[in-house]
């Protein structure tokens, strides 16, 4: 019954701030010829040409970010993965990251794939946020790969979700697929928000937005999801969307949310899954119980 209420007539009571949460451009989605790189007769032009697009990727990232602070945003983020970069560059972004954070007094968020073609699991999956002063303050790595496509590929590094205190509230982040385990998201209990960068696709774009909500209602941050591929949602922590965006309707590309800067401690966040079990076990003591008397009666 508490819930039932907390859903439908509780109501964020704090100021908002303006989180810009941002996706590539379909057009500029970049591949890595990996198999051209390593081939020593290849290496030269493949890494000309890879440098070539993520450089232009990347650029356009920053220029839009760059765009929405000036506009008024405190937080700007990418999707998941929306940046790339090879692992050997991967520095001189992060200079690059840090000059425009500190230049718009902003918390600039990098949804980054970096490529590391050395390694057979070449994918590092990693979510980088810098300060106001361009101090990088997270450095978040994908806590748990897709199965099957993701998975194999993948270099992680065990992180655990990371939490800053901030001006605007207590600011977590996780990736995508860390949002469907409720164990997982646990380790944000305390946020006021979590910046979740993300990427789907169409079949699954809306089911798996609606998913994330839950970890909000049951931790009680507000959010953020930026899916590129998918259905993008700034909510609150009782699960009312706030702002929205379609990838595959939207021109931007860009997420505007007016997001509450203060979460909520919920019961959910101290007693996990404990109500559950106390029911599973109180139904089987009472299921117990009644096939006791029965057998009494019969004998």
């Amino acid at each position: 019954m508490y819930g039932a209420y907390r859903v439908q007539f509780q109501d964020p009571n704090s100021e908002t701030i303006r989180i810009a949460s941002i996706s590539a451009l379909d057009s500029l989605k970049v591949g890595i010829d990996l198999h051209g790189i390593n081939n020593k007769e290849t290496e030269n032009d493949a890494i000309i040409e890879a440098r070539r697009n993520t450089s232009k990727l990347n650029q356009y990232l920053f220029d839009r970010s760059i765009k929405e602070a000036e506009a008024g945003a405190k937080i700007v983020f990418w999707a998941e993965g929306n940046g790339v970069i090879l692992k050997d560059d991967e520095s001189e972004l992060y200079d690059q990251a840090s000059e425009i954070a500190s230049t718009q007094n902003i918390y600039l968020g990098l949804g980054i794939a970096v490529i590391d073609p050395t390694n057979s699991r070449f994918l590092e999956n990693k979510f980088v946020l810098f300060d106001r002063n361009g101090k990088k303050v997270m450095d978040y790595w994908k806590g748990i790969s897709v199965p099957g496509a993701e998975a194999p590929i993948s270099n992680n590094k065990t992180t655990g979700i990371q939490k800053i205190e901030t001006d605007y509230g207590t600011i977590a982040g996780a990736i995508c697929f860390d949002l469907d385990f409720p164990n997982y998201l646990k380790e944000a209990k305390g946020s006021d928000i979590l910046l979740a960068p993300s990427n789907d696709y169409i079949e699954i774009d809306q089911l798996h937005t609606n998913m994330a909500k839950f970890r909000a209602i049951e931790q009680g941050f507000n959010m953020v999801r930026q899916a590129s591929l998918g259905h993008s949602i700034g909510t609150d922590y009782t699960g009312k969307v706030i702002s929205e965006m379609n990838h595959f309707t939207d021109t931007s590309k860009v997420l505007i949310t007016q997001l509450p800067t203060k979460g909520s401690k919920t019961i959910y966040s101290i007693i996990g899954d404990s109500f559950i079990v106390f029911c599973m076990l109180l139904l089987v003591m009472i299921v117990v119980v009644l096939r006791g008397k029965k057998t009494d009666r019969k004998s």
